[in-house]
């Protein structure tokens, strides 16, 4: 599991991590997004955005096949905005 943090003024902002398991139905290794936090008061500035960039080039460079993000369905709009060149999401859960 790798850990990732956005700092501002040495106060935490945000943070997310990313979970490489090697997937057979993705015939590879798939990187999953299992948290993304942004603190409220901080959101649309492109913190999660920057995350995300982190967090992709990592999962390329340990040449993953895919990308996921576990989240609520009701959120899957705040999240559009830094997933839309990823494929369609493929699994969905009550």
């Amino acid at each position: 599991m790798l850990y990732y943090i956005a700092e501002s003024d040495w106060y935490v902002v945000g943070f997310a991590n990313l979970h490489i398991l090697p997937q057979l139905h993705h015939a590879g290794l798939v990187g999953e997004i299992l948290e993304l936090l942004v603190h409220e008061s901080l959101r649309g500035r492109g913190i999660g955005a920057q995350l995300v960039s982190r967090i992709e080039q990592e999962a390329k460079k340990r040449r993953c096949v895919s990308i996921e993000l576990t989240t609520k369905k009701n959120l899957v709009s705040r999240h559009s905005d830094f997933t839309s060149t990823w494929a369609l999401p493929e699994h969905n859960h009550l």
